[in-house]
């Protein structure tokens, strides 16, 4: 090789930046995207062309016609919802919801774990939950229907809905989407951090007329994740509500863990008495709070089995 040919061999890699040159480049236009990125998606939240697709996905995963009045995201990109009403808002017994404000908060970091939902907890506030029996007796909203169990059975409400005759006009209606089933996991609600508070549940029966209701509700799920075993924290507190002309409730809890197949009941209250000591087993024997049970808190479809009447030996307590 001739020295000409050398000497421009050298000039060339002479002209190459360094390693670490480079690597600062990449590294400043990546964050450089990123930036654009976060504020394009901070400010896509607020348009009316994003308030529409979340209320596409929101149709599609609850099976109910919904209509929201404003988006907006968080610094952290968490979609906050404000004014939404599924199937008209569940007026005049008509099975639906109207909530004020929902946070959606996200798990970023499960993005590249095609196992884990990005989802990674719902916040609730100034919720209003209207439910109705179908024509095969389950409670509708069916989305919601395993929390409407839940409430209806941990709070003690003995609810005979019956059964809602076929409508052959149901198909006409806008609000109502024939067919169609809730794009929710079985166990969505016991995956998600769940926050609910200042809501209230309403419960109809096939005519339309109200048998129940419960006002001041906090609801809270939480899973706690531990090496080789997963749990669940529930806790409802009922600030008032009851049977429409029966017996009433005030500052009701009712506290659980549930781990595999048994539910450790904490704090369970009593209907017209702000007392927690006592817990009603599936068999109907009367334990302490902090009594195993075997699991038995999956929503039926239908009506929630009435509960068993305490056991009025003052020895138990």
């Amino acid at each position: 090789m001739s020295k000409k040919s050398k000497q421009q061999d050298l000039e060339v890699v002479g002209d190459r930046p360094p390693v670490h040159r480079v690597i600062s480049g990449t590294i400043k236009t990546i964050v450089a995207l990123l930036v654009v990125v976060y504020f394009a998606l901070y400010f896509a939240a607020r348009t009316d062309g994003f308030r529409s697709f979340v209320e596409d996905k929101f149709e599609q995963h609850l099976a109910l016609k919904v209509r929201i009045q404003k988006t907006w995201a968080t610094p952290t990109l968490d979609l906050v919802i404000q004014d939404l009403k599924a199937n008209g808002g569940g007026e005049h017994g008509e099975p639906g919801f109207h909530l004020q404000k929902a946070v959606v908060r996200w798990s970023l970091r499960n993005i590249f774990s095609p196992e884990r939902s990005i989802l990674r907890g719902l916040a609730i506030e100034d919720c209003r939950v209207s439910f109705a029996p179908d024509e095969s007796g389950r409670w509708q909203p069916l989305a919601l229907e395993k929390l409407a169990n839940w409430v209806a059975e941990w709070g003690k409400f003995q609810l005979e809905p019956g059964k809602k005759k076929a409508d052959p006009d149901a198909e006409k209606n806008p609000d109502v989407k024939p067919g169609k089933l809730p794009d929710l996991s079985p166990d969505f609600w016991e995956s998600i951090q769940l926050s609910v508070t200042d809501s209230q549940v309403v419960w109809s029966d096939a005519d339309g007329r109200e048998l129940a209701e419960a006002g001041g509700i906090a609801f809270n799920i939480t899973p706690v994740r531990l090496p080789n075993r997963k749990m669940t924290h529930y806790l409802l507190k009922i600030g008032k509500g009851g049977v429409t002309k029966g017996k009433q409730i005030e500052d009701f809890v009712f506290e659980m863990l549930q781990f595999g197949s048994n539910s450790l009941v904490l704090a369970c209250g009593e209907w017209g008495t702000r007392e927690k000591s006592r817990v009603v087993s599936p068999e109907g024997q009367t334990q302490k709070s902090g009594s195993v049970i075997p699991r038995d808190h999956e929503p039926k479809t239908g009506a929630a089995d009435p509960v068993r009447k305490q056991a009025s030996d003052p020895s138990s307590d």
